[in-house]
């Protein structure tokens, strides 16, 4: 008798304990999916800006009477600056040092030691950026 009651209850326990793992597996999976849709969306807009301040660099330098203005660099600054917070820590770390590098040079873009020290700072940034959007899961 007793152990007839075992076996009623082994099976509807068991079917609830998948269940309930099933369950919260499916809500991790889902939450880990939206940071990870977060993070790349966001990383696709970081690289777009970093590649428009490249061009807004560039122009600086090479055709400095047709250039945009160097407020244009700071709203894409602040872009990299915002987003950057969605990926990761790296991405992050990157983004601000770019912002200082952009704050000490964006006076003097013209000036060699200043354009490669942006472009330098840049690069490293997309670096970062490619390896955090590849290391997603």
């Amino acid at each position: 008798m007793i152990k007839k009651i075992k076996q009623l209850i082994t099976v509807p326990a068991m079917m609830l304990l998948i269940a309930v793992t099933t369950l919260i597996y499916s809500g991790y999976r889902a939450e880990l999916n939206q940071q990870n849709q977060t993070a790349r969306s966001a990383g696709f807009e970081v690289l777009k800006a970093l590649n428009e301040l490249q061009m807004i660099i560039d122009a600086q330098r090479y055709t400095p009477e047709s250039a945009p203005n160097f407020l244009d660099g700071w709203n894409e600054i602040l872009l990299i600056d915002d987003m950057s917070d969605f990926i990761n820590p790296k991405v992050q770390t990157q983004a601000q040092a770019l912002h200082q590098t952009w704050q000490n040079n964006f006076e003097t873009l013209q000036n060699d030691a200043s354009n490669e020290a942006v472009t330098a700072t840049i690069k490293r940034t997309r670096a970062s950026l490619k390896q955090a959007i590849y290391n997603l899961h």
